[in-house]
């Protein structure tokens, strides 16, 4: 779906390059990872929807600092979600707090989309899914 929803990403924005796909080796599921991008890879449509440059590139756990930035990212906002929203009112952690103070006085734009609710709903749709109603 994330590599769908980059290429989503790149229709919305005007974006006419390609993308390279990196994924973290050395986890339990780096297998099952592997394959369903391969299987991407292979679809020429998916391929194209995606902006795939090349085949997905597998990088040693520990030496892909993109990937741990958007592993701490999506770590941070479980955890808030989770705990500040679903379960108990706390604080926002310190680390993630003063990284969004730093991109507050940045100069550079951020855009984030979290993807659930009408956003996943419209994005679903907009990759040929359609609602279907189940009857018991």
């Amino acid at each position: 779906m994330m590599v769908a929803k980059c290429g989503w990403w790149a229709d919305k924005t005007s974006y006419d390059g390609e993308i390279a796909y990196f994924y973290e080796t050395g986890d339990d599921e780096e297998a099952d990872i592997k394959h369903a991008l391969d299987d991407l890879w292979k679809d020429p449509v998916k391929r194209k929807g995606a902006r795939m440059a090349t085949t997905p590139i597998g990088v040693e756990k520990g030496k892909a600092h993109g990937l741990e930035v958007a592993d701490f990212l999506a770590w941070h906002w479980n955890k808030w979600w989770l705990e500040t929203l679903i379960t108990q009112k706390r604080s926002i952690r310190q680390d993630i707090q003063a990284l969004m103070k730093l991109l507050d006085v940045s100069e550079d734009v951020i855009s984030v989309t979290p993807v659930m609710g009408h956003v996943l709903e419209a994005f679903l749709i907009e990759q040929g899914c359609t609602r279907k109603a189940v009857t018991v």
